[in-house]
């Protein structure tokens, strides 16, 4: 009996670990902006561009093409900006916010990129961050535009430095 205790014991938390490690894992998008744009994306990509900051895109690959969809693209400006872990940074004084598409226009594939509507509360939050190549970046994102809209988001991958 008391091994069969310890052995649900064990059960339980190796299932917790397991549900934990998936979610602290995930890259998500969501919130009711879906309702005007489509959300679906197949990775997360972080790079380091100089001069211009550090970009967070949600993208899909373009077929036969090395260019990619973004569902969603955060820039963020760390020019004036000291980065640190665990410390919300507000988007709407320090970011630009972006998609772009391909749709299945009249003449053949087209680009959308109709802008999100403006921000009008939004914040980012690092969980892990080092300006270190290669390193795991995550966090997550809150976004509220201004037609009442919603876009949140989580996000884990490692840091590419563009040249």
């Amino acid at each position: 009996m008391k091994r069969m205790k310890h052995l649900s014991h064990v059960s339980f938390w190796m299932c917790l670990f397991s549900i934990l490690s998936c979610v602290q894992s995930e890259n998500s998008l969501r919130g009711s902006i879906r309702d005007l744009y489509a959300l679906d994306f197949q990775s997360v990509q972080i790079e380091l561009i100089g001069g211009e900051g550090i970009s967070i895109a949600y993208v899909s690959p373009i077929s036969g093409s090395s260019d990619f969809e973004e569902a969603a693209k955060i820039l963020i400006d760390n020019s004036q900006l000291s980065i640190e872990a665990n410390v919300p940074i507000d988007l709407v004084q320090s970011s630009v916010l972006s998609r772009f598409r391909l749709v299945q226009g009249s003449s053949g594939l087209e680009e959308d990129r109709q802008p999100f509507p403006a921000m009008h509360t939004a914040t980012l939050t690092f969980t892990e961050f080092s300006y270190q190549s290669n390193s795991p970046i995550a966090g997550y994102f809150s976004i509220s535009f201004i037609n009442g809209d919603t876009l949140l988001g989580d996000f884990r991958a490692n840091l590419s430095i563009a040249n």
